[in-house]
Formats: structure tokens, sequence, C-alpha cells
């Protein structure tokens, strides 16, 4: 015995039923396959109940059942609360629109449906969780990346200005007279030279921070803490 709705009433009817025992409204006989006649169709209970697949792929599963009201997800808002209404009706609507071989072939399509639509949430899933976690990562990596060019620059441009003072018996803020070449992407600027000493900062284009460095004692730096030591912020 197959149960179905009464299309006027909405309650259950027996297939062996020759009309609703409550509306009294004639019923077919429900061991013929209605599926595809329309939306007064009685759906057989085996194939109401929630659908999972056309609540995962919502509008693609519309699609595929001939279900265009799914199309609604596409609207921003309502497509928050459609997914939701197609799991409770999406079965039933899809049943009415669109001729199956049967309950069981309606079935099995359906699971296939659930199935390929727990897989692509299932791989959404992981690769956001792999992303929440790599790009953090790779941030942070190609940032101390950044800084590592920016404090090579700033140690060669030391051994650069020292061999100019031997040479010259003073220090220079022209790069190009202590023939120094900046790492791609760093910029070295010479702030300030004294008889004593210098002061210089390196900043890279992919990033916000600034490293500064300072030899001599009549130099008042930034932010840099130590003379001859790197300090970056």
């Amino acid at each position: 015995m197959t149960l179905a709705s009464c299309r006027e009433c909405g309650r259950e009817v027996s297939s062996e039923a020759s009309n609703c025992p409550h509306c009294g409204v004639p019923w077919p006989d429900l061991s013929a396959n209605t599926s595809g006649q329309g939306k007064t169709a009685p759906v057989p209970a085996e194939v109401r109940g929630w659908n999972w697949g056309a609540f995962f792929l919502s509008w693609i599963w519309g699609l595929g059942n001939r279900t265009y009201v799914a199309l609604l997800t596409l609207i921003p808002y309502v497509g928050l609360v459609v997914p939701f209404v197609l799991g409770a009706k999406g079965s039933q609507w899809a049943w009415r629109k669109k001729r199956w071989d049967s309950v069981e072939d309606f079935r099995r399509v359906q699971r296939k449906w659930a199935y390929w639509g727990a897989g692509v949430w299932a791989f959404i899933l992981v690769v956001g969780i792999g992303g929440a976690i790599a790009i953090p990562k790779f941030t942070e990596t190609r940032e101390r990346a950044y800084v590592s060019a920016m404090e090579t620059d700033l140690r060669n441009l030391t051994i650069a200005e020292e061999a100019y003072f031997a040479d010259h018996s003073t220090y220079s803020d022209d790069l190009e007279d202590l023939d120094l070449d900046a790492s791609a992407g760093v910029t070295i600027t010479i702030r300030e030279v004294t008889p004593q000493g210098w002061r210089a900062t390196a900043q890279h284009s992919g990033t916000e921070t600034l490293c500064e460095l300072y030899i001599g004692g009549d130099i008042e730096p930034m932010f840099a803490q130590r003379e001859g030591w790197i300090s970056c912020r």
C-alpha cells in the first residue's frame, strides 16, 4: 500500500482508496506513475521527505530536476532561505515537474544528487580550512623574506660606507658613490650623514615594515635602539 497527499485537503490517502476519506474527492489509482503530471498530481509517501541534493546544490539541482523556482537562490538575501525550502519541498516539486520511470528511479537519482552535493560542500570546506591555515603562513613567510632582504642590504651598506670612509675619510649619502645596488623591491634611503657616522632606512615594496640602521654616536635614530644593530618595525 502506498500513501500520498490529497490534492485538495493535503491529508494522507491510501492507494487502495477510491476517494479521499477526509474530503471525499475522487482519488486516482496510485499504483500508476503520477510523476510529471503537474502541481495537482499525487505524490507517493516514499518520495516525500527532506532532499539533501536540493539543499546542497540548490539552483543546480533545480535545473536538473526542472524545478526552476530554485533559481531564486541567485537573488541576494532570498537565496539564504531558498535552500531550506528546497530541502523540505524539493522532492515533491521534482516529482510533479518531471517524468520519472518509477519511485525507485526517482529515489536513486535523488541519492546521487545528495552524494554529489555533500561531496562538493566537503571539498569547499576542506579548501576553505586549508586556505585559512596556509594563507597566514604564506604571508608570514613572505614577510620574513622581505625583512631579510632589507637587513641584508643594510649590512651591505655598512660595508660600503666603511670602505668609502677608508678612501675618503668621510661617509657618503650617494648610493652610486658607494657602488651599492639594493635587492629587488628594496629601497635604501641614507637619511643622514655626519663626519662621525650615518643613518639609513630600508623598505620593501611588498610590506609596510621599515628597517633602520645607524652608525656614529652623534646620530639621532628614529627608532633603532642600538648603534650598529638593525631595527625593524
